[in-house]
């Protein structure tokens, strides 16, 4: 029988990202947080590379019932790259595009009256191509989608010294467009609470 899960470090927050050193930090901080929420009633949605889907499935497979989550649609798990392309106008994310895909995406379940927790990379991948600004945007774009409809979203970025090398300024941007912060590198200031995430 799969162990409870331990207490996911986001805590209350609604909109946290993860700086994590690690393949196994990502996994575990993400399954954890993934788990939690699928063992509370939430549908979980997973949007990542195809080896981190694999990794963080292994571990929310330790704390619950990956499969049988899957099969009843409490779980989804979704290909970020190809999420990310469809609401992308050249490399920059598409306001109404996104509504669209990654709000109706939420919206159905919270409708329904189920909670929402999502692990999303699709930023991370927009920074480490080359795009801090764009990444900054989509980031936005979830606090706006978080004014209409409720969700939690953790996100992950690599590196304890990524990815603010180079882009200090845009660094304490993506912070501050966070409720938490969590691994590294430090913020220069603590994240202001995100606008409109609501409890």
């Amino acid at each position: 029988m799969p162990a409870d899960p331990p207490r996911s470090p986001v805590g209350r927050a609604r909109h946290a990202v993860l700086f994590y050193g690690s393949e196994g930090e990502l996994a575990s901080g993400a399954g954890h947080y993934l788990a939690e929420g699928l063992e509370g009633g939430a549908i979980a949605i997973v949007m990542a590379t195809e080896h981190h889907r694999a990794a963080i499935r292994a571990s929310m497979a330790a704390h619950c019932d990956v499969a049988a989550a899957r099969a009843r649609g409490g779980l989804v798990v979704l290909d970020a790259d190809e999420m990310l392309r469809l609401f992308l106008i050249g490399s920059r994310p598409d306001p109404g595009g996104f509504d669209l895909i990654i709000g109706g995406l939420i919206r159905r379940p919270a409708a329904a009256g189920r909670a929402v927790r999502l692990y999303a990379e699709m930023a991370a991948l927009l920074w480490d191509a080359g795009h801090p600004r764009a990444a900054i945007e989509l980031e936005a774009l979830w606090n706006e989608l978080g004014r209409r409809v409720s969700f939690s979203l953790l996100c992950g970025h690599q590196g304890r010294a990524a990815p603010g090398t180079g882009h200090p300024a845009a660094l304490q941007e993506l912070c501050d467009l966070h409720e938490a912060a969590l691994g590294g590198p430090p913020c220069t200031a603590a994240p202001s609470p995100a606008p409109g995430l609501r409890p």
